[in-house]
């Protein structure tokens, strides 16, 4: 399966870092109780996220099945990928 995942990043709410930082309060009630994704901005350029928690333990996981490496340069050259090719051997 290959995922876009420069078009995942665009269905994710942005949010300047100032106005996070203005509504901390509101910016995590929205991620820990509305199961927002929100990807936190500065200058126009994405720098972080802040996700529920279960997403974290999703990433988590999935660290320990992929190959982080292959998975950085995939998405550096293409943008997409493939999670097949991505599979850690033996795994």
């Amino acid at each position: 399966m290959v995922r876009n995942v420069q078009k995942t990043l665009e269905e994710v709410v942005k949010m300047a870092t100032s106005d996070a930082r203005a509504d901390l309060y509101e910016t995590l009630m929205r991620v820990a109780f509305g199961n927002e994704r929100i990807l936190l901005t500065k200058h126009e350029k994405n720098v972080a996220a802040i996700v529920p928690v279960i997403d974290l333990q999703l990433l988590l996981a999935l660290n320990e099945y992929i190959d982080l490496e292959t998975a950085r340069t995939a998405l550096k050259e293409t943008g997409k990928l493939d999670l097949k090719l991505l599979m850690k051997k033996g795994k």
